[in-house]
């Protein structure tokens, strides 16, 4: 999040969740102008950096948090009396092996 612009392209998207990357050490700004269910950033590099946000007034609660590796983590969300997983992941530069090997960590929890 570099600018006030993309903030507020983030709070006129029509949707109740949204997952973003690139952050770029800008928690504590995004905490403070969202409601985060999840947020990850490096602390000793530049760059990277996700979140998942709750736009939604009510109706939604977090269940379980996992961190899949420094950058990318899967929340469980109760709506309005459903379960569901989102997982946000960021690979920059992928292989098939590093998405496979994502997809491990997922299935094993």
């Amino acid at each position: 999040m570099h600018s006030v612009e993309r903030y507020n392209f983030l709070e006129g998207l029509p949707c109740s969740i949204v997952a973003i990357q690139e952050i770029w050490k800008k928690s504590d700004e995004t905490q403070a102008r969202f409601n985060c269910l999840n947020i990850m950033e490096r602390k000793y590099k530049r760059g990277s950096g996700s979140a998942i946000i709750n736009k939604a007034d009510s109706g939604m609660s977090l269940i379980e948090d996992l961190v899949i590796n420094k950058d990318s983590a899967a929340i469980k969300i109760r709506i309005y009396g459903f379960y569901i997983w989102i997982i946000n992941i960021y690979i920059h530069s992928g292989s098939y092996t590093k998405v496979a090997k994502i997809f491990g960590k997922i299935r094993k929890h």
